[in-house]
């Protein structure tokens, strides 16, 4: 009867799918041309960009922007409470013992906002269960798998962890960009130093030889 009623009960999940195609370009720094390229194609990188993709740090951006804190399938905060028929058994033999059947509160002590940080990383931890990010064979495309009780949901969140990651690769590469040029405006400024300090170097040779004089 327990196995039948958790069958029947077990919440139907979907999921949906996003692929990405990596740049695999090579980037220099130095050439201004060619610094918003993309990547050195290799293993290592791929690897990496799949980690990259499922990291905490991306995922925490989608939460945010989704605003998953505010859905119950990810902030447990917000969920139905169910008292199940073993929960419902142990609750009545603590109390038939005397022990203390107050439910204690996991943010009991915490500030405002100490307590939204820990929904928030309950919602991205559980985010991150739900996301599941490989490399399609050898190729240099990514797929991206989210699992949810939500077909929409799903959909939705496989295409935002896509975008984010895209957004993150545009930030990089004009953060690329404006550290290049920083170098190469202080580099032409250190140029025109030292061309105007050999100019008066000159300038100070022909005036102390009277070379102006004889020319």
């Amino acid at each position: 009867m327990l196995v039948a009623y958790m069958t029947f009960t077990q919440t139907p999940l979907y999921k949906s799918a996003a692929v990405i195609q990596l740049d695999t370009e090579q980037q220099n720094v130095i050439d201004l041309g060619s610094v918003l390229s993309g990547l050195v194609a290799s293993t290592a990188v791929i690897d990496t960009e799949v980690m990259v993709m499922k990291s905490k740090s991306l995922l925490t951006k989608v939460a945010v922007k989704q605003k998953l804190i505010e859905d119950p399938e990810f902030n447990w905060t917000l969920r139905e409470k169910k008292t199940s028929a073993l929960g419902s058994f142990s609750k009545q033999v603590k109390n038939m013992l005397g022990m203390d059947t107050t439910e204690v509160d996991p943010f009991a002590g915490m500030s405002i906002d100490e307590r939204d940080s820990a929904i928030l990383d309950g919602v991205v931890h559980t985010l991150m269960g739900k996301v599941g990010v490989s490399r399609v064979g050898t190729t240099y495309l990514i797929n991206v798998q989210v699992t949810s009780e939500s077909p929409e949901t799903a959909a939705r969140l496989a295409n935002a962890v896509a975008d984010q990651y895209r957004v993150q690769q545009l930030e990089t590469k004009l953060d690329a960009t404006r550290r290049a040029t920083e170098w190469l405006s202080d580099r032409v400024f250190a140029l025109r130093e030292e061309v105007e300090e050999k100019e008066n170097r000159v300038a100070k040779f022909i005036a102390d030889n009277d070379m102006e004089t004889a020319m």
